[in-house]
C-alpha cells in the first residue's frame, strides 16, 4: 500500500534553501527565479540575517536562516508555490540531483517476469499432471496474477513521471499524475495481497480433509475477504470526491481526506498478520503426517516459504516507517515502492511452490526428488568411504535412544452400550515353529517345467478370532440392521465402517475367520507365504481354456492324486485327476487385501471418464474419483505431487526405503539394465544418478495423470509403519471405538465365520426388495477352504437390512450369491431348478483380468538383501528377527518391503491409448501361482524375474457359472484365454502381441546388463525359446493372472447384460448393490487395489446421500 500525504508534500516545499538570484535550470520544475511569495520570503530574512544577499554559500549552509525563510514560504506560498521554491533554492546551492528511476522499473520487470514464470510452471504442471486438477485455488491465483500485472507493470510510467527522481526535479503538474497512477497502484496492490492468501488457504482444503482444519481454513478465508473488502473500499474512497486522492495534495482542490499514513499503517500491520496466520495454518496438520521427521521438515518447509513474504512486508514497513517523516517523497520513496513490486509476485511463486515442485521433480528429479543420497552411496562413485553397515546404523540408533513408545494398534472392548453379546478377539502369536531348520543355503531349487507332487502342509503359525456371537432370537434371526454387508474385502470393509461412522447400524458377514496378528499376514515381504497361509487360503482351480487339452500345456496345471495331495506339472499319472489353475483368494476378515501384494497404483484417469461416459453419471469423471482418493489416502511418504493426494485417510501408502536398494549391487545393476532397455537416453540419466537412484525411483506414479507417462518408479505399499495396512485396520479401528466415557461410539458388528447362503426379498411390491440374508454358521465351511473337508456347520439363521443389503463379495463369489438368490440369468437358473426373481444375463459373465508372465534369470551368488531370508521356513528367520527388533524401515530390512525393487510402465506398438504395459522385479524364482509356489519362488537367493503384466486386457469371455445349488460348493470358473475368448477384430492377437512386447523387454534387461556382480542368463523360458512364435506359445501356455473384475458390470439402461446402475445398484431390485472388483465394466489401471478401495468410497457415499435424501 502506497501512500502520499499532503502534509508531507507542504513539508517538501517550506523546507528551502535559498541562494543567489543566479541559477541553473537543468531540471522540469527548476526555475530561473522564485514565485514572488518565495523571492520576498528569501529577501526579508536574509536581510535581516549575517548573510547578504549575494553571499550563497552563506545563506546555502545557514540553518537558522533557512528555517526562518522555510515558516515564511509556509506561510506566504501556496503548495505548488513551495514545491517552486525548493526547486529553485537546491538547484541554486548545486543539491545533488539523484535518479534511481531505472532501478524502480527494472525491479518492477523483473519480478513480474519471475512472478508469471512461477504462474506458467504452475499451469505447465497442471497441464503435465493431468488437467482435471485444475480447481478453485487456480482460477483465485489467475485473479491474483491479473492484478499483479498491471501492477508491476505501472512501474515503468510511475518511474517516468517521478518515482526515482528527487522532490525539486519534479514538476507540479507530474505530482498530480503520480499520485494518480500510484492510486490504481495502491488499488491493485491491496487487492492482490488477500487474494494471493485466497488461492493458497483453498489449496489447503484441497489436501487437509479434517474438519477442524477445514474450519480454520474457511475462517482465515473470510478474514482474508473481509481485509479485501474493507481496505479496499477505504481506498478508493480515501477522499470525497474519489479524484481529491490525486489532485488534493496542493490544496487548491476541495476534497476531503483520511489519514493515509494511518491507513497505511493499519493495511500493512493487519497484511502480516494474515500473512503468519495463512503460514502457520498447516503446520500443525503436517507434523501429524505418518512420516518420518526428516520427510515431514521437507514438507513444512515447503509450505514455509510464505515467510519469505511476510518477511518482505516487515521490509516495506520499514520503508514505510522512513517514508512518514520524508522531505523527498519521491526519492525516499523508492524502497517502499519496489518492496511492493516484489512481495506481489513473490507471494504468488510461493503459492505456486508445491505445483511447480512437482513439475521439477520430472524434470530434475535428483534436485527435487524426494529421496536424498546417502553416505554409503559413495563406493558407486569411486570413493573408498565404507558404508555403514545396517547393523551399525541399527546399534548407533539404539544407543541415543532413550525410550521407545509403543501404540497400540486398537482397544477391544469388553462391554457394550447395547448389551450385545460379544466375544473378545483372541490373538495367537505368531510363533515361526516349523519342523524344518535347514540353513538358507541348503534350499533346493526346482528345475524349469519340473513336475512336483505337492503336499501342501498346514502351516503351525496360526492365529485366530472367535467370530462375533449377536444377540438372537429363539429362532436363530439377528436383530435387525439398517445395513447387512457381505464380505469384509477391499469392497464391502471400507462400505461397512463408513456406514457406521455415518450413525448407521451395521452388520458386517465374512465367511473367514481374523489371524490378522499373525507374522505371516503382516509382513510385508511375506505376502507370498501369505497367500498360502492355510487358516486364510481358499483354493480356487480355474480354467484359462475351454480346451482341456490346451490347458495341460501350462506348467502350474495341477491335479489331484487319489490321496488328497496335488501334483502340478506337464506329465500328470495316469490316476491324476484334472482341477485347473490354482488361482489364489483368501477367507479373512479383510479379504485379498490381507494376501496381495500391498501394490497400491491409482487407475488411469480414462478408466474412471469411461464409466461417466457409459452410464452418463459425471461423477465418476476423473476429478471427482481423485477426490475420494484424497479422502482415504495417507500418504506417509513425500510425493512430488503435493496436489492430488491425501495425508489423513485410513489408508497408509508407503514407499521402499532405497538403502535397501543401495545395498546390493546386484540390485542396481538390474535396475540399470531396465535403464538400458528403455533406451540410450534414459541410461545415461540413469548412469549419472545412480548414486541416488535419481530418475528411476523420484517419480510418484499415483500423481494425477502420472500412470499416463511411461517410464520408472518406485511403487507405493499399503502399509504403515513397516505393517500391512488395508480395511481390516479400518474395520476394527470402527467396531472398537468408543467415546470418551467408555460408550460404544458406532454400530458396527463384525460376524465371521459365517457363510451367506441366500439373499432374501420382498416381492409384494413392483420390484423384489433385498430384506436380509440366511447364513450359515461355522469355520471352513465354503468348500474353497482347505479345512473344509472337516467342516461343519455349527447352526443356521438370517438377518434383516432395514435400508439395504450390499454384496461385497467378490468376482466369483458375488455372482453365485446372487445366482443361488435367483437373480441371474433365467436359462442358467432354470437349468439348476432356481426361482426366478431378476432375469439379469449378464451376472457372471465379462470377466476379466490381466495377462501375467515372467522371465526370469540366475546368477551365481546371493542376492544381500535376501541372502539370509527363509521366509519362515526355517527357525530362527533372521530378516523376521531383524525386521521384529529394527526401530525403523531401514533398519528392519528387507522384510519391511514386498520386494518388488521397481515398475516400469511402458506402452505397447497396439496401445490404444494408455501405456498398457507394467514391468516390475523381485528377487525370487515366480513362475505363476500354483500349490507350493511361494517356497518354490523363494527357495534361493539367486534369481531374479521380470514380471509382465498386461493392462486394459481386451478380452471379456470369462465367465462364473454355477455347479451346484449348494452354497459351499465352487462355481465353475473359465477366463478364455486370448483366442478362446474375444478375437472378433484381433482383439486377442494384440493382447499377446502387447504381452509378447512387454516378454521381450525383460529378455533385453537381462542381455544389456552391467554385470556389477555378476550376470544373470535366462533361465525361464529359457534359451530353448527364442524365436516370436515360440515365445507367443509359451505365453499362450504359461500366462495367469490374479485380478478377477468385471462379473456384475456397471453399465447403461439401454445394456442388457449391464447388472448394476451407476450408483451400484442391482438392476431389477431394490435394496440390494454389490460393492467390489465385479462392478467394473472394465478391469481399470494395473493394479485393482486402489481402484477397489476409491469405489467402496465412492459407493459409501452414494449409499449415505440415499439414505439422507429418503429420510
Amino acid at each position: 500500500m502506497r501512500f502520499l500525504t499532503f502534509a508531507a508534500l507542504v513539508s517538501f516545499g517550506v523546507q528551502v534553501v535559498v541562494g543567489a538570484t543566479t541559477t541553473t535550470t537543468s531540471a522540469a520544475a527548476s526555475t530561473e527565479t522564485p514565485p514572488l511569495c518565495g523571492l520576498k520570503c528569501i529577501q526579508q530574512e536574509t536581510l535581516q540575517s549575517t548573510c547578504s544577499l549575494t553571499n550563497a554559500t552563506c545563506i546555502c549552509t545557514n540553518v537558522e536562516l533557512n528555517a526562518k525563510i522555510s515558516l515564511c514560504v509556509h506561510e506566504s506560498c501556496t503548495v505548488r508555490e513551495a514545491l517552486l521554491v525548493q526547486s529553485y533554492s537546491k538547484h541554486t546551492c548545486n543539491a545533488p540531483s539523484r535518479d534511481r528511476t531505472k532501478e524502480v522499473w527494472v525491479i518492477g520487470v523483473v519480478f513480474l517476469v519471475l512472478g508469471l514464470l512461477g504462474f506458467g510452471l504452475r499451469v505447465m504442471a497442471r497441464l503435465c499432471l493431468g488437467a482435471q486438477t485444475w480447481g478453485p485455488d487456480d482460477w483465485v491465483m489467475l485473479i491474483a496474477v491479473g492484478m499483479m500485472i498491471p501492477l508491476n507493470a505501472l512501474s515503468i510510467p510511475i518511474s517516468q513521471v517521478a518515482l526515482g527522481k528527487d522532490m525539486w526535479n519534479v514538476s507540479p503538474d507530474d505530482v498530480t499524475k503520480f499520485l494518480y497512477l500510484f492510486y490504481w497502484d495502491e488499488l491493485l496492490y491491496l487487492g492482490a495481497l488477500p487474494v494471493t492468501k485466497i488461492s493458497i488457504l483453498l489449496f489447503y482444503l484441497k489436501i487437509f480433509p479434517r474438519r477442524e482444519i477445514r474450519i480454520a481454513t474457511y475462517v482465515m478465508i473470510g478474514l482474508n475477504v473481509a481485509y479485501f473488502i474493507v481496505f479496499e473500499l477505504i481506498s478508493i474512497f480515501q477522499c470525497r470526491p474519489i479524484d481529491g486522492a490525486w489532485r488534493a495534495w496542493d490544496g487548491e482542490y476541495q476534497a476531503k481526506c483520511n489519514n493515509i499514513n494511518i491507513q497505511g499503517w493499519a493495511a500493512a500491520v493487519f497484511n502480516i498478520l494474515l500473512d503468519l496466520g495463512t503460514m502457520i495454518l498447516p503446520l500443525g496438520e503436517l507434523y501429524k503426517l505418518s512420516m518420518s521427521m526428516k520427510k515431514k521438515i521437507q514438507i513444512m518447509l515447503m509450505f514455509s516459504v510464505g515467510f519469505f513474504v511476510t518477511i518482505v512486508s516487515v521490509v516495506r514497513l520499514q520503508s514505510l516507517a522512513s517514508y512518514a517523516t520524508t522531505s523527498n517523497v519521491t526519492q525516499d520513496y523508492v524502497e517502499v515502492g519496489y518492496w511492493s513490486t516484489i512481495e506481489v509476485p513473490v507471494g504468488i511463486i510461493c503459492a505456486c511452490m508445491p505445483a511447480i515442485r512437482s513439475l521439477f521433480s520430472l524434470v530434475f528429479p535428483k534436485v527435487f526428488g524426494t529421496t536424498q543420497q546417502k553416505s554409503n552411496y559413495a563406493n558407486l562413485s569411486g570413493s573408498n568411504q565404507k558404508p555403514l553397515s545396517s547393523s551399525n546404523k541399527l546399534s548407533s540408533k539404539a544407543s541415543s535412544l532413550k525410550a521407545i513408545r509403543v501404540k497400540k494398534e486398537f482397544t477391544i472392548r469388553s462391554k457394550r452400550g447395547d448389551d450385545a453379546s460379544f466375544i473378545e478377539l483372541n490373538h495367537t502369536p505368531f510363533t515361526n515353529e516349523h519342523s524344518s531348520s535347514r540353513p538358507s543355503s541348503d534350499r533346493k531349487l526346482a528345475t524349469p517345467h519340473e513336475s512336483v507332487a505337492v503336499p501342501w502342509r498346514a502351516p503351525k503359525n496360526q492365529a485366530r478370532h472367535d467370530p462375533f456371537i449377536g444377540r438372537r432370537a429363539d429362532n436363530g434371526t439377528l436383530d435387525d440392521y439398517d445395513y447387512v454387508i457381505v464380505g469384509s474385502g477391499p469392497g464391502g470393509g471400507p462400505v461397512a465402517a463408513n456406514l457406521a461412522i455415518a450413525g448407521f447400524k451395521v452388520l458386517l458377514i465374512d465367511a473367514g475367520g481374523d489371524s490378522g496378528d499373525s507374522w505371516t499376514e503382516k509382513v510385508p515381504a511375506m505376502h507370498l507365504m501369505s497367500t498360502e497361509f492355510e487358516d486364510t487360503r481358499w483354493n480356487y482351480f480355474v480354467n484359462h481354456y475351454p480346451d482341456l487339452e490346451q490347458q495341460k500345456r501350462d506348467s502350474k496345471m495341477t491335479y489331484q492324486m487319489p490321496d488328497g495331495s496335488f501334483y502340478v506339472g506337464l506329465e500328470p499319472p495316469a490316476e491324476a485327476d484334472p482341477l485347473g489353475v490354482w488361482y489364489p483368494r483368501t477367507g479373512t476378515l479383510g479379504g485379498c487385501s490381507r494376501h496381495n501384494a500391498l501394490i497400491s497404483i491409482a487407475a488411469h484417469d480414462s478408466d474412471w471418464d469411461n464409466i461417466a461416459t457409459l452410464t452418463g453419471d459425471d461423477s465418476w469423471s476423473a476429478t471427482n474419483m481423485r477426490e475420494h482418493f484424497k479422502k482415504i489416502e495417507n500418504a506417509q511418504y513425500l510425493p512430488n505431487s503435493v496436489v492430488g493426494h491425501g495425508f489423513s485417510g485410513w489408508l497408509g501408502l508407503s514407499l521402499t526405503s532405497l538403502s535397501l536398494v543401495v545395498e546390493d549391487q546386484k540390485l542396481l545393476s538390474l535396475i540399470i539394465a531396465a535403464g538400458t532397455a528403455m533406451g540410450k537416453s534414459l541410461l545415461t540419466a540413469l548412469v549419472s544418478t545412480v548414486v541416488g537412484l535419481g530418475q528411476v525411483l523420484l517419480r510418484d506414479i499415483n500423481a494425477p495423470g502420472q500412470a499416463s507417462q511411461t517410464g520408472l518408479y518406485q511403487v507405493p505399499l499399503a502399509m504403515t509403519d513397516s505393517i500391512r495396512g488395508g480395511p481390516r485396520d479400518l474395520i476394527l479401528n470402527t467396531a472398537n471405538a468408543v467415546n470418551s466415557d467408555g460408550s460404544r461410539k458406532y454400530h458396527l458388528d463384525v460376524k465371521l465365520n459365517t457363510l451367506v447362503t441366500k439373499i432374501n426379498f420382498d416381492q409384494s411390491g413392483d420390484k423384489p426388495r433385498a430384506t436380509g440374508v440366511d447364513f450359515m454358521e461355522g469355520a471352513s465351511l465354503y468348500r474353497a477352504d482347505p479345512r473344509s473337508g472337516s467342516a461343519t456347520s455349527t447352526g443356521t439363521g438370517s438377518v434383516s437390512a432395514k435400508k439395504e443389503v450390499v454384496i461385497s463379495a467378490g468376482a466369483f463369489n458375488t455372482p453365485q450369491l446372487l445366482k443361488l438368490s435367483g437373480v441371474g440369468p433365467k436359462k442358467e437358473l432354470e437349468s439348476f431348478n432356481i426361482t426366478t426373481i431378476v432375469d439379469l444375463p449378464g451376472v457372471g459373465t465379462n470377466m476379466q483380468d490381466r495377462y501375467e508372465a515372467t522371465v526370469i534369470g540366475k546368477t551365481t551368488s546371493d542376492f544381500v538383501i535376501t541372502s539370509k531370508c527363509t521366509f519362515g521356513e526355517t527357525s530362527p528367520d533372521p530378516c523376521l528377527e531383524q525386521y521384529q527388533k529394527g526401530l525403523e524401515p531401514i533398519s528392519k530390512g528387507v522384510y519391511a518391503t514386498n520386494g518388488i525393487a521397481i515398475a516400469i510402465i511402458l506402452k505397447s506398438s497396439v496401445a490404444e491409448d494408455e501405456p498398457d504395459l507394467l514391468v516390475s522385479g523381485a528377487p525370487a524364482k515366480f513362475k505363476g501361482y500354483f500349490p507350493g509356489y511361494a517356497s518354490d519362488s523363494l527357495a534361493d537367493a539367486q534369481h531374479w524375474a521380470w514380471i509382465v503384466l498386461k493392462a486394459h486386457s481386451r478380452n471379456n469371455a470369462g465367465t462364473v457359472t454355477l455347479k451346484s445349488t449348494d452354497p459351499r460348493d465352487m462355481p465353475l470358473i473359465n477366463f478364455n484365454y486370448y483366442d478362446a475368448g474375444v478375437n472378433s477384430a484381433g482383439e486377442a492377437d494384440k493382447d499377446l502381441q502387447a504381452t509378447y512386447e512387454g516378454f521381450e523387454f525383460g529378455r533385453r534387461a537381462f542381455s544389456d546388463l552391467i554385470p556389477l556382480d555378476g550376470s544373470f542368463p535366462e533361465v525361464w523360458p529359457g534359451t530353448n525359446v527364442t524365436s516370436e512364435d515360440a515365445t507367443k506359445q509359451f505365453l499362450k501356455d504359461e500366462t495367469w493372472g490374479h485380478h478377477a473384475s468385471c462379473t456384475c458390470p456397471i453399465g447403461p439402461d439401454s445394456d442388457p447384460n449391464a447388472v448394476l446402475d451407476s450408483e451400484f445398484k442391482v438392476r431389477g431390485t431394490e435394496g440390494l448393490r454389490v460393492v467390489d472388483a465385479s462392478v467394473f465394466p472394465k478391469i481399470p489401471g494395473f493394479y485393482i487395489a486402489l481402484p477397489l478401495y476409491i469405489v467402496s468410497e465412492k459407493a459409501s457415499e452414494v449409499i449415505i446421500k440415499a439414505a439422507q435424501s429418503s429420510a
